[in-house]
């Protein structure tokens, strides 16, 4: 790019020296536009399916709280969306209706590993019901 123009030649002579730089790095501009546009792209394809991955993981949390019984949805709902807030918060539920139930082992088996979560409202609800 220094020298990309020589000061002092021609407008006929600094116009062949434009075009022939644009030649030989043309392609160069191109492939790092169209980079730059599939990047962006790519980011906005990804963000979008978060937030369907996320609206699909609340509606099948939204159907387990309004029936616990149903031991498929939250099958689902760890089984396709493990990795979620969701799947935490319904452990919890879980835990409250195997204690509910009697099942005390079962309820101190699930919670255990929510005593470690990143979520700091979970990690203290799950330390708090063990103390329990």
């Amino acid at each position: 790019m220094k020298n990309l123009i020589n000061i002092g030649a021609t407008e006929e002579e600094e116009a062949d020296q434009i075009k022939a730089w644009i030649k030989s790095n043309g392609l160069q501009i191109v492939i790092g536009i169209a980079i730059g546009f599939a990047s962006i792209w790519g980011w906005n394809f990804y963000n979008d399916y978060q937030d369907q991955q996320n609206k699909k993981a609340r509606a099948l949390y939204l159907t387990y709280t309004g029936y616990t019984d149903n031991s498929t949805v939250y099958d689902k709902l760890l089984a396709d969306h493990g990795s979620s807030s969701y799947a935490e918060q319904v452990k919890l539920l879980m835990v409250k209706q195997l204690f509910e139930s009697g099942n005390y082992k079962s309820a101190l088996s699930l919670i255990e590993p929510l005593t470690n979560s990143d979520d700091n409202a979970i990690s203290s609800t799950a330390v708090f019901s063990t103390a329990r």
